[in-house]
C-alpha cells in the first residue's frame, strides 16, 4: 500500500489543548514509526516516540471527544 501502513496514517492528529503561541501538540504514524511534534505555524519538527506513548496520547484524545 505504499509508504504508509494505512490510509489514516497519513494524517497528523492534534492532541488536547496543549501548545504554544505557534501551535499545538500533534502525533502521527509514518512508515511503522511513531512521532510527535509541536507545530510552529505550519512547520513540524517530528521526533520519534515509543508506540506505547502514541497509543496513550490517542486514548487520551479519544476520551476527551467522548
Amino acid at each position: 500500500m505504499g509508504f504508509f501502513d494505512k490510509e489514516e496514517d497519513k494524517l497528523e492528529r492534534e492532541i488536547g489543548e496543549i501548545g504554544n503561541f505557534y501551535g499545538s501538540l500533534y502525533i502521527k504514524k509514518d512508515g511503522g514509526k511513531y512521532y510527535w511534534s509541536i507545530a510552529m505555524q505550519d512547520i513540524f519538527n517530528w521526533e520519534e516516540i515509543p508506540e506505547s506513548l502514541y497509543d496513550e496520547l490517542n486514548e487520551f484524545e479519544d476520551s476527551r471527544k467522548g
